[in-house]
């Protein structure tokens, strides 16, 4: 590993041990966390769409408008109505494709504000003779005016509009012919909006709980640990951890009962010039310093020969 890349890594975990340094990565990581519900769970801010020409607009599309005999061709219709003015429920389409056939027929709605959507998409054919194209030519089709009824208030209205005109080219011909419909050789994936906003609402939860942790260890950093390291020392481990303790903290008191205490652990182990000085640092009439501390506790640990973990 690189010099640089080491020196990064331990100082990466230099700030880590310090608690300010995992309350500052839990905030960042919960504020990703709501700017990720919000993006996930929050309607969309969007105005409500108004019509290019009220109460009703209409958009008619086909495709291909040139093609081979025997290619389907697709016809959408999409009715925006005014549902200030416009009963939705009352728009009808009427079409007429003749000599092609419909195929299939498919109708959604949806609407946002006052605006209602009725789309229509039909897919025609047609294999007929009717629809044969001359062998070196090509054979001209134009459908019958989409006409779209509805009604406003009492009156019925009706709108009409022509279609282009589709173009047929034989496939019995010698030389190439030009189609608007070219072969799709792309791979379309399309994440269906319900799915995605399952998974964004899941990569939030695993925000929230990962800066929930941060926030926890960063203003609790290590009293679980501590605790199970507590419980494992012996009675001597846990009275040497005291005086060391007591000697970083500014308390007559505390440093001498530490004292007293460690000295009644030694007596159990029959080491009676250290029980002594013990007990005699705790009950002087000076108070014991820090350094004092430290140094008896070097001498317990070197007398038993590193039978006491530090």
């Amino acid at each position: 590993m690189r010099p640089a890349l080491q020196k990064a890594l331990a100082r990466v975990a230099e700030l880590w041990s310090e608690p300010r340094a995992r309350l500052l990565a839990g905030a960042i990581v919960l504020v990703a966390f709501l700017a990720l519900l919000a993006v996930a769970l929050l309607p969309s801010s969007q105005p409500a769409p108004e019509l290019l020409h009220t109460p009703i607009t209409v958009a008619r599309s086909l495709s291909p408008t040139a093609a081979l005999f025997g290619d389907q061709i697709e016809a959408e219709i999409v009715v925006y109505t005014d549902d200030r003015r416009i009963d939705p429920a009352s728009v009808r389409v009427d079409t007429d494709f003749r000599p092609y056939e419909v195929v299939a027929t498919k109708r959604d709605g949806s609407g946002r504000g006052n605006v209602s959507l009725l789309r229509t998409r039909i897919t025609l054919s047609c294999l007929s003779p009717a629809c044969l194209a001359p062998r070196e030519g090509s054979r001209v089709f134009q459908f019958r005016p989409l006409g779209v009824s509805y009604r406003q208030g009492e009156q019925g209205h009706t709108l009409q509009g022509p279609w282009d005109p589709v173009r047929v080219h034989s496939r019995l011909g010698q030389s190439p012919q030009l189609v608007d419909a070219p072969p799709d050789l792309e791979n379309h994936v399309r994440v269906p909006p319900r799915v995605a906003q399952l998974v964004l609402a899941l990569i939030a939860a695993a925000l929230a709980l990962l800066g929930a942790t941060l926030v926890v260890t960063g203003l609790w950093p290590r009293f679980p640990y501590s605790l199970r390291r507590w419980r494992r020392l012996t009675p001597l481990e846990q009275a040497l951890a005291q005086l060391d303790a007591a000697a970083g903290i500014d308390d007559e008191g505390a440093r001498r009962r530490v004292l007293d205490q460690l000295a009644t652990r030694l007596n159990e182990h029959d080491l009676a010039a250290l029980e002594h000085h013990s007990r005699a640092l705790a009950w002087r009439q000076a108070a014991p310093e820090p350094e004092e501390l430290d140094l008896l506790g070097e001498h317990v640990r070197g007398s038993l020969n590193g039978s006491v973990r530090p």
